[in-house]
């Protein structure tokens, strides 16, 4: 018996502090993505902006953030890095860095992304990658500019006869392919926008939430509940849809980041 316990002890110990371990980087993972999102919304006269990052215990590494480039142009990107955990929030980190440098470079969508995509090929392993959209809101040309690397639809509703358009231009995610094969499949497009027009980004946290049925939430439901609050400020709006996904998973367990990033155009 003395000889069993001098075995097992050890052990015993060893996957206690293993425990803490992990529990101390998914901490210290939390506090660096919290540290690097948006202190401060730019503020508009005719632009509303709202966002929000619910982390999951374990988490992933989501990641959305504004850059007011002028007086009448903000840069708004929203992403989420595989995997999770400290090697997620520092990818998630080294993004946001390099974002921030080229988006004062260049003015096109497009080639932010595949810029991004060079250095965090030459950065990251094989088999980090990271899902991103990127554009830039135009106030004085009334147009949001924009790309994708393998993200979840952005979501427009048009005030003019409510309707709902889901946006998913070519791209595939940052670090899937080097140079000729990633950009080539990087489309960038441009829309207009009228008042009350409202664009919509959020990562698959959002529609893949669980309940304890083990049902998803899902895109219908969001639509859905997009096009019943789109008179709502994009703050209300907001605040809508986050009550409606912590309604809907109940006591569930939170697997994912949620995260969502909500614009609409105002009169002046």
């Amino acid at each position: 018996e003395e000889k069993m316990l001098s075995r097992d002890v050890p052990q015993y110990v060893e996957e206690l502090a293993q425990e803490e371990r992990i529990k101390q980087e998914l901490q210290i993972a939390r506090e660096v993505q919290r540290s690097f999102l948006p202190i401060q919304t730019p503020e508009f006269a005719d632009l509303e902006l709202a966002a929000i990052c619910k982390p999951a215990y374990e988490t992933g590494g989501d990641y959305y953030d504004f850059v007011q480039l002028d007086e009448h142009r903000v840069a708004v990107m929203i992403g989420d890095v595989s995997g999770k955990g400290i090697q997620a929030a520092f990818y998630m980190t080294f993004v946001k860095g390099v974002i921030h440098t080229l988006c004062r470079e260049t003015d096109s969508p497009a080639e932010v992304l595949k810029k991004t995509n060079r250095l965090f090929c030459d950065n990251a392993p094989r088999g980090t990658f990271i899902s991103l959209v990127y554009g830039i809101v135009d106030l004085k040309k009334k147009t949001f500019h924009f790309a994708r690397a393998g993200h979840n639809p952005i979501l427009r509703i048009t005030a003019k006869n409510g309707d709902l358009q889901q946006m998913q231009p070519s791209g595939m995610g940052i670090g899937l392919a080097k140079g000729e094969k990633f950009e080539q499949h990087i489309e960038e497009v441009e829309i207009p926008l009228a008042e009350n027009d409202l664009l919509v980004l959020y990562t698959d946290g959002i529609v893949e939430a669980l309940n304890e049925r083990k049902t998803f939430y899902g895109e219908q439901r969001l639509n859905n509940i997009l096009k019943r609050n789109q008179q709502q400020s994009a703050k209300e709006i907001l605040e809508t849809l986050s009550r409606d996904v912590k309604g809907f998973v109940g006591k569930a367990k939170q697997h994912d980041d949620m995260t969502m990033l909500v614009m609409k155009l105002t009169k002046h």
